[in-house]
């Protein structure tokens, strides 16, 4: 991630090995950060954070290899996780300024994917305690649209209800870590 001065060739050998086995789409996740669970700053870290130049490098790779591809920023909540939290119980001391920054740093990913013409965006995962916030979401929703063509759509935790904005979106995403009665030493 980040700036690793390898990006492009271990990109490209993913993607290989994923166009062996005839994969049509792939979706390119990477880590966006805020300082701790109440924080109401979001952002991307230059060492963490694929720069634009790694994103359309990966987006124009898989072109290349016939693949569509849908960007998904991905709130790395490793930094909040000590105090028991995860992106799901993020509760920023203003919401307003978090939608503020969030939007902001989102969009920027949503011009390249409209410059790069990637297929598909996910504007958010399993934010399940500000999917509350309809009027937020849907003027980001609004504001994608007004500069995206592509598909668009939200990660909801599969454990809650689908938001009640979800009509604005194309398509409804699912997180999905559904129990699964398998022994501990299973094998893949």
């Amino acid at each position: 991630y980040g700036n690793d001065p390898a990006f492009a060739s271990k990109a490209s050998a993913q993607l290989d090995h994923l166009a062996a086995l005839h994969v049509n789409s792939v979706s390119f996740v990477f880590p966006i950060y805020q300082a701790s669970w109440t924080s109401s700053t979001v952002y991307a870290d230059p060492s963490q954070t694929p720069s634009a130049a790694n994103i359309r490098t990966f987006i124009r790779a898989a072109h290349q290899r016939h693949m569509r591809v849908m960007l998904r920023p991905l709130m790395d909540e490793r930094v909040f996780q000590p105090a028991g939290q995860w992106r799901g119980s993020i509760k920023p001391t203003s919401p307003g300024a978090w939608f503020g920054s969030y939007s902001s740093l989102i969009m920027g990913y949503v011009r390249i994917a409209q410059s790069e013409h990637a297929e598909a965006f996910d504007i958010g995962s399993e934010f399940d305690s500000l999917q509350g916030y309809s009027g937020q979401w849907l003027n980001l929703i609004a504001s994608i649209r007004n500069s995206y063509t592509g598909l668009l759509t939200y990660s909801a935790n599969w454990a809650i209800w689908y938001p009640g904005w979800g009509w604005a979106l194309d398509f409804l995403g699912v997180d999905g870590f559904f129990p699964m009665n398998v022994p501990a030493n299973a094998t893949q």
